[in-house]
C-alpha cells in the first residue's frame, strides 16, 4: 500500500530530509547511522520429474525422485566454503570503502558472543577471511528456507515424489539489481538441471539494496541531536536486512535517515 501511495503521489517524496526509525542503536549507549541496507530477491524453484508419485517398490532405483533432484541443483548453487555459484551475481557488487572496513574494525564486537548469544551454534560459516560485518553487511547470501514435497506426515509411507518446491532467497548488496539477479538464478538452476526435468523459477518477493550518503546536512543535525541527548555521536554501520521503501522515499532527492533512538542490543537490528 505504501508503495502505490508513494508511486501515484510522487510530491509526497519531495520534502528535506526523510527519517525511517525502523533501526536501532548499535548497541547500549552507541546511536548509529545506517549506510546501507541489503534487498532482497525470494524466489520458489519447483522442479517436476514425473507426472505423479510412485512406489519405491516398485520404481525405486529407477524412476527420478523430485526432491533428491531439487536437493542437487541446490547443492551446486553454493559450495562449502559459503562462495554462491551463480555465475555472474558477484560481479556487480559494490565493496565497501577502506574508510568503512577501518570503521567496522573500531566497533566493539565479540566474535565468540555473536555466535554463542545470536546465532546459537557451533560455528560461524560464509566465506573465509571475511568479517562477520562483512558477511551480514555487505556480501550477497543464498539461503534454503525450506523444500515441499513427497511424503512429511508422521509414520511411513515409500513415495518417490514426482515434484518438489524450494523456497530460496537472495540478499543482495549495492551495486545489484534484483531483476538481474533473478534471471541469474533461474539461468544457473536450469544449467544445473537434468533435461528429463520440468523446472521453473518464480519471484515472489523483492526489494532493492540501498547505499545512503551521509554528507547531506541533514546527518550533521542527527549528530549534533544524539551528542546532546546522550553524549556521543552516531557511528557509520550498515544493516543486513531490507527495507524495500526505502528506495521510494528516497526517489523525490530527500537524504533517507535511518536510524531509532532505542537500544538493538545486537550489532544488526534484522530489519525485514
Amino acid at each position: 500500500m505504501v508503495f502505490d501511495i508513494l508511486q501515484r503521489d510522487a510530491w509526497r517524496t519531495k520534502v528535506d530530509a526523510v527519517i525511517v526509525a525502523d533501526m536501532g542503536y548499535y548497541a547500549p549507549g552507541i546511536p548509529a547511522v545506517y549506510t546501507a541496507l541489503r534487498g532482497l530477491a525470494y524466489a520458489e524453484i519447483h522442479v517436476r520429474t514425473a507426472e505423479s508419485d510412485l512406489h519405491s517398490g516398485t520404481y525405486g532405483g529407477a524412476a527420478p525422485n523430485a526432491i533428491e533432484t531439487t536437493v542437487r541443483i541446490l547443492s551446486q548453487l553454493k559450495d562449502a566454503g559459503g562462495k554462491i555459484k551463480i555465475p555472474g551475481l558477484y560481479e556487480a557488487v559494490k565493496a565497501p570503502s577502506k574508510a568503512e572496513l577501518a570503521g567496522w574494525k573500531k566497533l566493539p564486537f565479540s566474535e565468540k558472543k555473536f555466535l554463542k548469544e545470536e546465532v546459537t551454534g557451533k560455528a560461524l560459516t560464509g566465506l573465509k577471511g571475511k568479517s562477520v560485518f562483512e558477511k551480514t553487511w555487505a556480501l550477497p547470501t543464498f539461503e534454503i528456507h525450506g523444500i515441499r514435497g513427497g511424503f512429511t506426515a508422521e509414520g511411513a509411507k515409500t513415495v518417490i515424489p514426482a515434484a518438489a518446491v524450494a523456497k530460496v532467497s537472495l540478499r543482495l548488496v549495492p551495486g545489484q539489481k534484483s531483476a538481474t539477479v533473478y534471471k541469474q538464478l533461474e539461468k544457473a538452476v536450469r544449467a544445473l538441471a537434468p533435461k528429463w526435468a520440468t523446472i521453473e523459477v518464480k519471484p515472489l518477493h523483492s526489494g532493492e539494496p540501498v547505499q545512503v550518503k551521509v554528507d547531506h546536512p541533514a546527518f550533521a543535525a542527527l549528530d549534533e541531536a544524539f551528542k546532546a541527548v546522550v553524549g556521543k555521536k552516531c557511528v557509520s554501520v550498515r544493516a543486513g536486512g531490507s527495507i524495500p521503501v526505502v528506495t521510494e522515499l528516497a526517489k523525490g532527492g530527500a537524504p533517507v535517515l535511518l536510524h531509532r533512538g532505542r537500544v538493538a542490543g545486537r550489532p544488526d537490528p534484522r530489519p525485514e
